[in-house]
């Protein structure tokens, strides 16, 4: 029990230390070897876990996301999907479980033009149309992830991040064009 309370006493401590620090923190954790996916809600009987924030690489998914973007002749370069959500670490410091929230995905269009706002909506709201081909209850997660979708052009570049709600609303709205990008950006 000692050890245990050690254990906590030392992840807090370390914790705090990062709180008042002006140094960059350091680059996220991304599991690269699959683990046991298993609800948020975890289960009575979960082995004994310091659980911490982290993120599972989802290249399945990017794949076949990038596939049906590249059906749809979309400008596509690069999609990565990933799972965010908690990990659980036993005591001996090896990662015994992932316990997924969400799914997010990162796009990289290439595209002639950053300032044709229209043909930018477009290819957003194609996107999204794409992801409604992978909802939120099949893919890691119950709740609805964060997308972020750079644009890159020989002279710029744009990024725009939103969460997937803001997207799909926007979208009922039938926003298009420079309102869609300007409703996006702001989320």
């Amino acid at each position: 029990m000692r050890k245990l309370f050690l254990f906590f006493f030392t992840i807090f401590i370390i914790s705090l230390a990062g709180c008042t620090s002006t140094v960059p923190l350091a680059p996220r954790v991304i599991i690269s070897t699959p683990v046991q996916l298993i609800p948020s809600n975890t289960p009575e009987g979960t082995p004994q876990c310091a659980w911490n924030q982290g993120y599972q690489s989802l290249p399945d998914v990017s794949q076949q996301v990038q596939i049906r973007l590249e059906q749809d002749n979309l400008p596509i370069n690069n999609v990565y999907a990933e799972a965010f959500g908690e990990t659980c670490l036993g005591n001996s410091g090896l990662v015994l479980q992932f316990a997924a929230r969400k799914t997010d995905y990162s796009f990289q269009f290439l595209v002639d033009d950053t300032s044709n706002q229209a043909a930018l909506a477009d290819i957003i709201i194609h996107t999204l149309v794409v992801l409604d081909q992978f909802p939120v209850s099949k893919t890691p997660g119950s709740q609805p992830g964060n997308i972020s979708i750079q644009f890159k052009s020989p002279s710029n570049n744009i990024t725009i991040h939103f969460a997937r709600t803001a997207g799909d609303a926007a979208r009922k709205e039938g926003l298009t064009g420079s309102a869609l990008l300007q409703a996006l950006q702001r989320k």
